[in-house]
């Protein structure tokens, strides 16, 4: 190994502290393809039994309360939808999460 570092640092660079670029980090956020324009099995709504890219349901939780699962979305529309929703002055709470990164739901 360190005539590997050798090597390495005589033309300038030490490869153990190589950072990534924001190019490569970026390559990694990526939705794939098919991820992008299709629906599978997990979009599935549990009261209906079909693929549909809203589901809409009671929350369990709180009386007088929906809970909204979107599909193929992220912060930008999520973020959105809370502020719209919060300037109305009938709403008491308006929120939004990702639960898995690799899903796209919000």
């Amino acid at each position: 190994t360190s005539s590997l570092w050798q090597r390495s640092a005589s033309r300038g660079r030490d490869r153990r502290g190589a950072m990534a670029t924001p190019g490569q980090l970026q390559m990694y956020n990526k939705v794939e393809i098919s991820e992008m324009f299709g629906l599978d099995h997990r979009a599935k709504n549990p009261l209906t039994g079909k693929i549909e890219r809203i589901h809409i349901k009671p929350d369990e939780k709180v009386p007088d309360a929906v809970v909204y699962d979107i599909w193929l979305e992220d912060h930008t529309l999520g973020n959105s939808l809370r502020m719209e929703l919060l300037r109305n002055e009938l709403v008491l709470f308006a929120g939004y999460k990702v639960p898995h990164p690799l899903n796209n739901m919000i």
